[in-house]
């Protein structure tokens, strides 16, 4: 009897402090997105991308977390959104890149230490490439103000470039997993809403 009530006890403990269910923003996983996020990833070769996120808008995804803006940091006209994912229990970042319908993709956990795990993917058109893995080595979450604004494109009439390359080795790398169904959705819509912001 003790037990049963026990458990009676922390189910109501868990309902009245808003846990356990779905539905609402976690915002102690989410808030952990503002920052410089340093995503080192190898296709064939190796590529790393630095992404700011330093805003919280006021949209929230289907699973009603909040959403953080940001900005590509060696192209900083190109705009990230990003956000937590309880179903996935993994973060969701999208970036975009010089050509139209065409992201860089990433899940992933950001671990005690500041490391980032997980998978990048190049998303053209909706199509998920296949997820190639973080280095969970030299990926990193670090505070904001780690590097600066530039205001300018740092690389002026390489974003497309950088694209296509990567294009180019996703077609000759060796095939990684696949993006399960409620991945690629998940992604699929930061990547609309990122479309359809002005």
């Amino acid at each position: 009897m003790k037990k049963v009530l026990a458990a009676l006890m922390t189910v109501l403990m868990v309902s009245a402090c808003g846990g356990g269910g779905s539905g609402g923003s976690n915002t102690a996983e989410a808030d952990k997105l503002l920052g410089n996020f340093k995503f080192v990833y190898v296709i064939i070769s190796e590529y790393t991308k630095k992404v700011t996120l330093d805003a919280k808008t006021s949209e929230k995804n289907s699973d009603g977390e909040d959403i953080y803006s940001g900005y590509d940091a060696d192209y900083p006209t190109y705009s990230a959104l990003a956000a937590w994912s309880p179903s996935l229990s993994k973060y969701l970042l999208v970036v975009q890149t010089a050509i139209t319908g065409w992201y860089y993709d990433y899940t992933f956990v950001i671990e005690s230490d500041g490391r980032l795990t997980g998978c990048f993917y190049l998303s053209i058109n909706g199509s998920l490439s296949p997820c190639y893995a973080l280095n969970s080595t030299t990926s990193h979450k670090y505070s904001a103000g780690a590097w600066g604004r530039t205001g300018a494109v740092k690389y002026t009439g390489k974003g497309s470039d950088e694209a296509e390359s990567l294009l180019r080795e996703t077609i000759g790398a060796p095939s990684g997993e696949k993006a399960g169904p409620e991945v690629a959705a998940a992604l699929g819509e930061l990547e609309g809403m990122l479309q359809a912001a002005p």
